[in-house]
This record gives C-alpha cells, sequence and structure tokens, in this order.
C-alpha cells in the first residue's frame, strides 16, 4: 500500500521530525513510498497512464516500480541509502537477465 501523501505515514508511525526520519526502521519503505507517489504525480499530470508495476520472483528477487512506455520497459529500484552498494543493482540485474535473454 502506498501513501499519495508521505505526511500521513509520517503521522501514523508517530514521526514528528526528520532525525526520527533518519533512523525509524522503516525509512526505506517510507523514501520508496515518497519516491513513487512523485513518480504517480508526475504521470498524471503530463497526462500519461498510471501503468505502474511492481515485480518479485519466488525466490525474493524484485524490482520496486516497473512500467511499460509503448513497449518501452523501465525498471526502478528504491533505496534510501547515502552510500552505493553493488547489492542495490542485484535484483535489476536478475531481472534484465531473463527477461531480455537471447531466445
Amino acid at each position: 500500500m502506498y501513501f499519495y501523501d508521505s505526511g500521513v505515514a509520517f503521522s501514523l508511525l508517530g514521526i514528528k521530525n526528520t532525525q526520527q526520519i533518519a533512523t525509524h526502521p522503516l525509512k526505506g519503505a517510507l523514501f520508496e513510498n515518497l519516491v513513487v507517489s512523485e513518480l504517480l504525480k508526475e504521470r498524471l499530470n503530463a497526462g500519461t497512464t498510471d501503468n505502474f508495476y511492481f515485480w518479485r520472483d519466488k525466490t525474493g528477487h524484485e524490482i520496486d516500480v516497473l512500467t511499460d512506455d509503448a513497449g518501452k520497459l523501465n525498471a526502478y529500484e528504491l533505496k534510501a541509502g547515502e552510500t552505493t552498494s553493488t547489492d542495490f543493482f542485484s535484483g535489476l540485474e536478475y531481472f534484465f537477465k531473463i527477461a531480455f535473454q537471447s531466445k
């Protein structure tokens, strides 16, 4: 479930200031919610469809957001980390390996 207004999610969780967000165990989920809601707003304001998808297989590989734009597949992996890790891209690499493998 995503909230259109991240402030509502913060309020329901009792988060009252930015210092609490920085150490909250749901920081990553809150960040993902914020980005998904902004992507959705961008698409709706541009008059495009809200064709967002989430992908996860039975072994736990996942993609946070997939969009299909006239046959062009876009994949987004959303992370709240302050530094980049190669692990951040493992879901994308796996998905594109199986989605576009040569037949």
